[in-house]
């Protein structure tokens, strides 16, 4: 679920789609909107209970709360996957 252009591209020819879906490996159903349109299929979303497994999250009002009571925090398992840093080079 993401914000988009206020006309739907089809998710064929969407290059965003197509990009994500490459960099995931994955295909999934898109459900975007314009502004407008995106606030108000967010809240009605949120207000449903089934949630998608991703959605781009503005600053709807309560998000602490919708976060706390909605999402599972996957931090854990993200920094798990992140190669470490290497230390940075000093020119000589």
């Amino acid at each position: 679920m993401a914000q988009s252009l206020p006309q739907h591209v089809p998710q064929a020819t969407n290059s965003w789609y197509q990009a994500l879906t490459a960099d995931m490996g994955n295909q999934f159903n898109l459900i975007a909107g314009g502004y407008t349109e995106y606030e108000q299929k967010f809240a009605v979303t949120i207000a449903s209970g089934d949630l998608p497994d991703m959605m781009m999250i503005g600053s709807p009002p309560r998000t602490d709360q919708v976060l706390e009571s909605s999402c599972k925090d996957l931090t854990p398992f993200l920094a798990a996957s992140v190669p470490p840093r290497p230390p940075p080079t000093v020119p000589s």
